[in-house]
């Protein structure tokens, strides 16, 4: 199990359910209308996969033993 690439993976996961989740709004005519748009919506889901591809070959792949 390499420990560096399962923590990569569980970090990049998680940078990608930020992305899906942010929600920014921005005030619009003086105030008394609101809009709100999710910039990194469309990053959410490779974030999350290329997360979950390094969890498990951080876990499949040895880690090296220096003797």
């Amino acid at each position: 199990m390499n420990v560096i690439l399962v923590g990569i993976g569980v970090a990049v996961a998680i940078i990608g359910l930020i992305a899906g989740a942010l929600v920014i709004t921005t005030p619009q005519l003086f105030g008394l209308v609101s809009t709100s748009s999710t910039p990194y919506a469309q990053y959410m889901i490779p974030l999350i996969i290329g997360g979950l591809v390094l969890v498990i070959v951080g876990a499949v792949v040895p880690s090296k033993k220096s003797t």
